[in-house]
């Protein structure tokens, strides 16, 4: 199975195809007699490589999926184990496939809002058994690992109501006020008809 470096490394080969098309498509830069125009493009590419790869958000991820991986080994049958190997492999095969294909194809209008775990092909079942691990972890009040679990999870799916609340309930623990609050308005968005998210938001003030 390929690691989460392998993975991070063909991700970033998407984003910076994805700057420089931007960059192409965006206004030409002013000119500027001390900064001669092949620098700011430079400079531009650079920036907004950086800022589309999310590398501040990366330790989290990584954090995140070491303790979802070390949870499934140590509470998950081998057969659960193999099935989501095969289809984290899938994964990266989607992601290399989708790195050849990101200028060629334009993306038709009501991909727009599917989520990671439809584009690569991640099982509901995956997706709980990395809930479960992170709902687990919150019941040993283990915050810290249960949030970063909740994190990867919310970003596979963002859709998922529970993911949301729990992600919010155990950053509200650990006093993250801001990032509680981020994660119940999600929850709100996910089901509006519910009132828990308002009620827990109250408390982060």
């Amino acid at each position: 199975m390929p690691s989460l470096d392998e993975l991070f490394t063909e991700m970033d080969k998407q984003c910076a195809v994805i700057a420089e098309d931007m960059l192409k498509k965006a206004p030409p830069p002013k000119e500027n007699p001390l900064v001669p125009k092949e620098q700011i493009v430079k400079e531009a590419k650079t920036v907004l490589t950086e800022y589309l790869q999310g590398k501040d958000l990366r330790e989290r991820i990584a954090r995140g999926y070491q303790v979802i991986f070390r949870e499934l080994k140590a509470h998950s049958t081998p057969v659960v184990i193999e099935r989501i190997q095969g289809e984290l492999e899938g994964c990266f095969n989607e992601v290399k496939k989708n790195t050849k294909n990101l200028i060629k194809e334009t993306p038709k209008e009501e991909d727009a809002w599917r989520s990671f775990q439809e584009i690569y092909g991640i099982s509901d079942e995956t997706i709980n058994d990395f809930y479960s691990c992170g709902f687990r972890l919150y019941e040993q009040k283990s915050y810290q690992e249960a949030a970063d679990v909740f994190y990867v999870v919310s970003m596979l799916d963002y859709r998922r109501y529970n993911v949301w609340m729990s992600f919010g309930s155990a950053e509200k623990q650990l006093e993250n006020w801001e990032q509680a609050l981020i994660a119940f308005s999600m929850a709100s968005l996910a089901d509006m008809e519910l009132p828990l998210p308002f009620i827990y938001s109250t408390e982060c003030y």
